[in-house]
């Protein structure tokens, strides 16, 4: 069971990514965000979750706290967290730490590595909902998620 944490700044990004990510078996979806405890970074909600979606842009960029952004990054370094980020405009604090140095993928490219003992993906030009659900991104979606949770599976349709 792979349990994915679905973090949305609050623009209604997470249930578009539930819904693309529903039909891959064996995966559990929570949809966390900064209005919930911990701005959805608590350490028990990034212990049980085996990969992060991360969608957050410039409201993350301003008011996720610092604590917050770091609970992620040692998460994902430290324990191992997967993380998979969709290209916005913004990136938020633990995408920009992270992703340091590292430029933007292109639409529908894929910037993929090792950060500490955590997978980590950036996947270009994601960050609407219709753009989700067209033709194809829902498996590159799932793949990527399939690909940080360190299931090295082929691209699912």
């Amino acid at each position: 069971m792979v349990r994915v944490l679905v973090w949305d700044e609050g623009v209604e990004m997470g249930p578009a990514v539930a819904a693309a990510l529903s039909g891959l078996p064996g995966v559990a979806i929570t949809l966390t965000g900064p209005a919930d405890p911990d701005q959805g970074t608590s350490p028990a909600a990034l212990a049980e979750a085996g990969v992060v979606v991360w969608w957050g842009g410039a409201v993350t960029a301003t008011s996720l706290t610092d604590r917050a952004a770091r609970r992620v990054v040692a998460a994902v370094t430290d324990r191992g967290l997967g993380f998979l980020t969709l290209s916005v405009g913004f990136p938020g604090k633990p995408v920009r730490i992270l992703f340091e140095g590292v430029p933007p993928p292109a639409p529908k490219g894929e910037v993929r590595g090792t950060r500490g003992k955590g997978r980590v993906c950036w996947i270009g030009d994601l960050s609407a909902s219709t753009k989700i659900s067209a033709p194809g991104n829902a498996g590159l979606l799932r793949s990527a998620v399939l690909w940080c949770a360190g299931l090295d599976a082929a691209p699912v349709g």
